[in-house]
């Protein structure tokens, strides 16, 4: 099974079954301007998020498990800033041991269809161990592609989205890339059930996948994903609104949502 990541790719969906034909929902712009803004998901396990939110309904912070304010400290928390109304930088920071891991993108470039700047990962105590640069590409709200690349412009990891002409995602490609863009190791996943009729939401909580705040990667929640010879089933459930209330793996674990009223 596919477990919740939670590195920068960091941060910010969920996606959507009913076996719905390619030309159901053609309009490729995920419906994301929900009225209702996401509080908290809670794993069974115990792990939980808590979101917050500037005037303007924007994500600024997630804070994860009950270690975000330990000594007054934001630890294993994300922050997200924002220059008029792009992203302009986004850091996740995380207790490791006796120091802080501090993972942090900062958008130089920001335009309807690619983002870009600089990844670094670096801790408090002045380590450092990444320094690259790193691109998005959307079509209006949907998340097509995110690349790491080395400062001399070859790729270090890429995450690719694939959809069909309804904008429901298709595919969901990992790669890791060794030196002159040559691939050391790849992971190739496959979308073939989708859920129409309800309220997408941005993050795919269970999977590894990139999260961009604001974006999408389907128009609606994936249903299942085949992983080689593995197909792994989702179930969701939803309020009276059609907002996800709960999310559930083939394995019985599972997780809920909370939204401010």
């Amino acid at each position: 099974m596919k477990k919740l990541n939670l590195l920068i790719g960091i941060l910010i969906g969920l996606t959507i079954l009913s076996c719905s034909s390619d030309d159901e929902n053609s309009d490729n712009n995920p419906p994301i301007e929900n009225t209702k803004l996401l509080k908290q998901i809670s794993w069974n396990d115990g792990y939980s998020e808590k979101y917050f939110y500037d005037s303007q309904n924007r994500l600024i912070l997630t804070t994860h498990n009950d270690f975000a304010f330990a000594d007054n400290s934001f630890n294993d928390s994300t922050f997200v800033d924002y220059t008029n109304s792009n992203i302009s930088k986004i850091l996740k920071r995380e207790q490791s041991g006796g120091d802080i891991v501090n993972t942090e993108l900062i958008f130089n470039n920001y335009n309807s269809t690619n983002a870009s700047g600089t990844f670094k990962i670096f801790t408090d105590s002045g380590n450092n161990f990444s320094d690259l640069t790193f691109e998005y590409s959307f079509i209006n709200n949907l998340l097509k592609s995110y690349t790491r690349l080395n400062l001399d412009g070859t790729k270090s990891y890429e995450q690719i989205f694939n959809h069909n002409n309804g904008g429901n995602l298709t595919e969901w490609n990992e790669i890791w890339y060794s030196t002159n863009n040559q691939i050391d190791n790849a992971n190739y996943n496959t979308i073939t059930e989708w859920d129409s009729g309800n309220r997408v939401t941005e993050k795919l909580f269970a999977w590894d996948s990139e999260y961009l705040p604001g974006f999408a990667i389907s128009t609606n929640n994936c249903l299942n994903l085949i992983d080689s010879d593995t197909t792994y089933n989702y179930i969701f459930e939803y309020d009276s609104d059609g907002y996800v209330t709960k999310y559930t793996l083939d394995n019985g674990d599972f997780f809920t949502l909370e939204y401010y009223e």
